[in-house]
């Protein structure tokens, strides 16, 4: 049932993890808010401000209140980070190419790699909901594989 709704609804199941993670967050931020509160109120004793579980508080609310923003600025931030990735290490492969001759296959790996950030970057939903596909695929074979075996 899990596969098949992962296949069948990723953006929702992206979304709904999402705000799981964001109420994740925001137990502990809560915990040490009250906690705060109630110390603050003993006599002699001055709590520093728990500017962590503020923080927490604030992303769990976030994450809550506007998971497909949350998701695409992440989709976006790991995009980059592939392009980044890969004119990195095509500038390393050109650099040792001056030392020694350098295969073509040494190429493969770095523009992989930029196509795959060019994808990401360009399609920030599709991206959202591929791992998604793949888990839901995933449990498919992994489900018809212990049923033939079993």
């Amino acid at each position: 049932i899990v596969g098949g709704l992962l296949v069948a609804f990723p953006n929702q199941a992206a979304i709904w993890l999402i705000i799981l993670i964001g109420c994740l967050f925001l137990g502990p931020g809560i915990y040490s808010m009250i906690t705060f509160w109630t110390l603050r109120k003993t006599e002699g004793y001055r709590p520093v401000f728990p500017i962590v579980g503020l923080g927490s508080v604030i992303l769990g609310l976030w994450m809550v209140f506007n998971p497909a923003f949350f998701a695409r600025s992440i989709m976006l931030a790991l995009g980059g980070l592939l392009v980044v990735a890969a004119v990195g290490q095509l500038a390393s492969v050109f650099r040792a190419r001056r030392v020694a001759p350098t295969p073509i296959f040494f190429y493969a790996f770095p523009v992989f790699l930029l196509v795959a950030g060019a994808y990401v970057i360009t399609n920030l939903d599709m991206a959202v909901a591929l791992p998604f596909y793949i888990v839901g695929i995933s449990i498919y074979c992994y489900m018809a594989l212990f049923h033939y075996f079993k």
